[in-house]
């Protein structure tokens, strides 16, 4: 929805797409030669086409999305691309460190994507998440 493309903006994006068959001519009319790392969080086989799409040669794909089934790839164009593409379903307790360290500094702030609710609002925390009214929805005893 448009406020949450709003939100990105205003925290950093550089661009937002709205209309699903426009993402790629958007990215490579501000990278033409494409994107140097895609990441696929969604586990969505379309998602992961587009991210292939917009890698430039010798790009980086980081595959995190689980798809839950069997999905059709298109490994000719990650070979001709000279792709790398990374799988991973886990985490180091440094990439933890890292991210940690970066919220500490300030280089990135989270607070207009995050709502915290006391334990006893459950229910209106879940009201909200159903109208899209928060990105996420803590709850804390």
């Amino acid at each position: 929805d448009q406020d949450r493309l709003q939100l990105a903006l205003q925290t950093g994006a550089d661009a937002v797409v709205s209309e699903p068959g426009k993402l790629l001519d958007t990215v490579h009319a501000i990278v033409p030669d494409g994107v140097d790392v895609a990441f696929e969080c969604a586990g969505v086989a379309a998602s992961l086409d587009a991210c292939i799409k917009a890698l430039r040669k010798g790009g980086n794909l980081s595959q995190v999305g689980l798809f839950g089934k069997p999905i059709t790839v298109d490994f000719e164009a990650i070979l001709y691309k000279e792709l790398v593409h990374t799988a991973s379903f886990a985490q180091e307790r440094t990439s933890w460190e890292i991210m940690l360290n970066i919220l500490d500094q300030g280089k990135l702030n989270l607070e207009p994507y995050v709502s915290v609710l006391p334990l006893a609002d459950w229910q209106k925390g879940f009201e909200q998440f159903q109208r899209k009214e928060g990105y996420k929805i803590l709850l804390t005893p």
